[in-house]
């Protein structure tokens, strides 16, 4: 948050002598009268999770065992000021690191999917899920493990080091996926 302080001239006339006659003589006052605008700048992150088939996961389930992807886009607005537009725009850089972090154990084939994934930059004030070093197609998820219980599991997505004025800032999101079977479901022997 800043202020500005903008000054409004005011005149007015002020005597300043008055001759032996009675004539008053005047010169013009000038007096300045500060006003104080207020402005601040609100960062929002969209937070989209989808599935390998780019479902959208915040209207539908997935099956344990599979992946999800996270994209993020990150917008700010500069607000305040009654109206009048600032005259000085703060430096703001567009942030270079975010991450997710889930409330669920993954383990496949003997290797730990870690509980943080570091996103990898898709553009300014973007960024996605990286490719999975545990996929053996390159696929860009997090994968849940097969054993989840059904329900909501928590997501949390924070992005970091978003530069105003050389100041760090960030922000903290919190989403969920439900998790409705398992993928084993999907398969059939014959």
């Amino acid at each position: 948050m800043w202020s500005e302080i903008e000054y409004e001239e005011r005149t007015s006339k002020e005597r300043y002598y008055t001759d032996t006659k009675g004539k008053e003589y005047y010169y013009d006052k000038k007096s300045y009268i500060p006003h104080k605008y207020d402005y601040r700048i609100d960062f929002t992150t969209k937070v989209e999770i989808t599935d390998a088939k780019n479902r959208n996961l915040a209207t539908n389930s997935l099956k344990s065992g599979y992946g999800i992807k996270v994209a993020t886009n990150t917008t700010y607005k500069i607000s305040g000021g009654n109206g009048r537009s600032p005259k000085y725009t703060p430096t703001i850089e567009a942030p270079d690191i975010a991450y997710v972090m889930h409330d669920w154990e993954m383990t496949h084939i003997y290797k730990t999917q870690p509980k943080t994934t570091v996103l990898t930059s898709n553009g300014a004030w973007n960024f996605k899920t990286p490719v999975n070093k545990l996929s053996k197609t390159n696929s860009d998820v997090i994968y849940t493990d097969r054993d989840m219980v059904d329900g909501k599991h928590k997501i949390y997505v924070e992005i970091r080091n978003i530069k105003v004025q050389g100041r760090n800032l960030c922000t903290k999101n919190e989403a969920s996926i439900t998790i409705k079977g398992n993928m084993y479901e999907d398969y059939t022997v014959n």
